[in-house]
């Protein structure tokens, strides 16, 4: 089995990851508008097909997660807290440390 050192980039996946991130912003950038505008009119009806289309970025992009955690540790290992944290899980817990205070 291939250390975590050793693994290879996945091109594939960077490469869809970074289409969900896209997609993620024009899920923002066009929430603004679904605000503001008049229903009904064009433009209304413009940012709604584009904010609906992208609404697949959010599961898409905690499915690659998932799939980059399961490479990192390795596909045969049961998935455990030491070796969670040895395959980058440590990085996860600053944001939910920190976050909290700062909502």
């Amino acid at each position: 089995m291939m250390s975590a050192e050793n693994k290879q980039s996945l091109g594939e996946i960077e490469i869809t990851r970074g289409i969900a991130i896209l997609a993620v912003l024009l899920i923002h950038i066009t929430g603004l508008p679904l605000r503001v505008l008049e229903p009904g009119s064009a433009s209304f009806l413009f940012y709604t097909l584009i904010n609906r289309g992208m609404q697949f970025a959010v599961p898409l992009f905690l499915m690659i997660s998932a799939l980059v955690l399961a490479y990192g540790t390795g596909w045969g290992r049961r998935l455990t807290g030491p070796n969670f944290t040895e395959g980058g899980g440590k990085g996860l817990w600053c944001p939910f440390l920190s976050g909290p205070p700062f909502t």
